[in-house]
C-alpha cells in the first residue's frame, strides 16, 4: 500500500476487484503451484490487502516488520512460513500474470538445469511481455543468496532478481508490451486491457492481450 510512485496501488480496482484480487485470482489458476502466500508489510494500513486474501482463501503473513525494501527477507520469511522448499515469486505489480507461464516456469526450473529461472519477459508468439511469469529458485539459493549479501547490500536485497541477472545467471528480453502497473499511467494502461478482456473472458490470457493490444494499435494507427 506505501507504494511512493503510485500510493495503493495493490487496491485500484480492476474490472470491479482491487489489482491485488485479480492478481491472486490469476495466480490461482496456475496447477504447479501448491501454496499461496500473500507476504505484506506489518502495520494496519495493510489490512486491505489481508483482507483480499482472506476472501480468496489464501495465507497473508506480516512477513517484513522492519524493512518493507528487504525483499530476500520478505521472501525467506514466507517460504519458512509455508514451509516450502521451492519458491515461485510472482511480484506484485503483475495482475496480468498467466497461469500458463507460471506453470512453464516451475517445468523449466524442475526439469533442467537452474540456479534460478525468470520468465517474467516471456515470448508470447513473436511478442515479448512483461509480466506474465514468475522467478524460481530454492529455498537454499535463498538462504545462500541471504548470507552472501549480508544485510548491508541495500540495492540486491531490494532487487534479488538483479544479482542474477548481473552475473550472468539469466537473460532480460526487451519487451514489446509492459504489463506491470508501476506508474498512474501504467495503471491506466491495464486498466483498458482489463476492461476489453476480461469482458470477453475472465480468464484471459497472454495471446488474449497481444491480440486486443495490437488491434487497439492498428485502429489508433
Amino acid at each position: 500500500m506505501g507504494s511512493t510512485r503510485l500510493p495503493g496501488k495493490a487496491m485500484l480496482p480492476l474490472a470491479g476487484k482491487p489489482l491485488t484480487y485479480r492478481l491472486l485470482e490469476r495466480v490461482k489458476r496456475a496447477r504447479m503451484i501448491q501454496d499461496i502466500v500473500l507476504a505484506v508489510p506489518d502495520g494496519p494500513k495493510e489490512q486491505p490487502l489481508r483482507e483480499v486474501a482472506a476472501a480468496l482463501d489464501i495465507g497473508c503473513i506480516d512477513a517484513y516488520p522492519t524493512d518493507e525494501n528487504d525483499l530476500v527477507t520478505r521472501h525467506l520469511e514466507a517460504a519458512e512460513w509455508a514451509q516450502a522448499d521451492l519458491i515461485v515469486r510472482i511480484p506484485g505489480d503483475n495482475p496480468c500474470v498467466d497461469q500458463a507461464y507460471i506453470d512453464q516456469a516451475i517445468r523449466t526450473y524442475l526439469h533442467e538445469p537452474h540456479l534460478y529461472y525468470s520468465n517474467t519477459t516471456d515470448l508470447c508468439g513473436d511478442v515479448w511481455l512483461d509480466g506474465i511469469g514468475a522467478e524460481v529458485f530454492s529455498l537454499s539459493r535463498l538462504q545462500w543468496l541471504d548470507a552472501k549479501l549480508g544485510k548491508g547490500d541495500v540495492y540486491y536485497r531490494e532487487h534479488p532478481h538483479a544479482w542474477f541477472l548481473d552475473h550472468r545467471l539469466y537473460d532480460l528480453h526487451q519487451a514489446d508490451y509492459r504489463l506491470d502497473v508501476n506508474t498512474q499511467e501504467d495503471y491506466e494502461y491495464v486498466k483498458d486491457i482489463f476492461e476489453a478482456c476480461y469482458r470477453v473472458r475472465p480468464e484471459f490470457t497472454s495471446a488474449d492481450v497481444v491480440q486486443y493490444l495490437d488491434h487497439r494499435d492498428q485502429v489508433h494507427g
